[in-house]
């Protein structure tokens, strides 16, 4: 990509970081979790997985022990959870999907209350779906591609989705 220089990572989790820019460390904790140092913040790339919750499930738990290991560092974590925060985040066919349970839901709660992380994304008023596609032609909207931060530095923090690399002629992926 031009302007863009690789960070580095695997298929799951890689990063880009415009090339103006130091390239930052980064380091891959396990094949779905990727931590970058930029100075004292620490952003974390994930992507859970897309099949299990129980696994889901224990993912979140080693990134909550990671969020813990940070102390009071200031922390991001983004990347593709594949997980609707709350019912109402992930509709499959204008119902709330049951792709995801408190099986999954339990631990982000976790995550976010022992964290003291924000999810940037969680607007009911300004509600963005990150994925849309149809599926045996049935609608499938979530919201979950997130992004989280440290309370004491989300105030300063604007999330933007950018809905284009899911539609027209630039499109590559389902997900925004």
């Amino acid at each position: 990509f031009i302007g863009w220089a690789p960070t580095g990572g695997n298929e799951k989790v890689f990063a880009w970081i415009n090339s103006r820019l130091e390239l930052p460390e980064q380091k891959l904790i396990e094949t779905f979790w990727q931590r970058i140092e930029l100075g004292y913040l620490v952003v974390y790339n994930v992507y859970l997985d897309a099949y299990h919750q129980t696994t889901r499930a224990s993912q979140l738990r080693q990134i909550q022990q990671g969020i813990i290991d940070e102390k009071d560092r200031p922390v991001v974590i983004v990347g593709d959870f594949n997980l609707a925060p709350s019912p109402a985040d992930g509709l499959y066919n204008s119902q709330e999907s049951t792709f995801n349970s408190e099986v999954d839901r339990e631990p982000f709660r976790q995550l976010l209350e022992s964290g003291h992380l924000i999810d940037l994304g969680n607007s009911r008023e300004q509600l963005q779906w990150t994925v849309e596609r149809k599926l045996q032609s049935k609608s499938v909207q979530f919201r979950c591609d997130l992004a989280l931060a440290s309370d004491y530095i989300a105030p300063e923090l604007k999330l933007h989705c950018d809905h284009s690399t899911r539609s027209g002629k630039v499109a590559f992926t389902d997900h925004s």
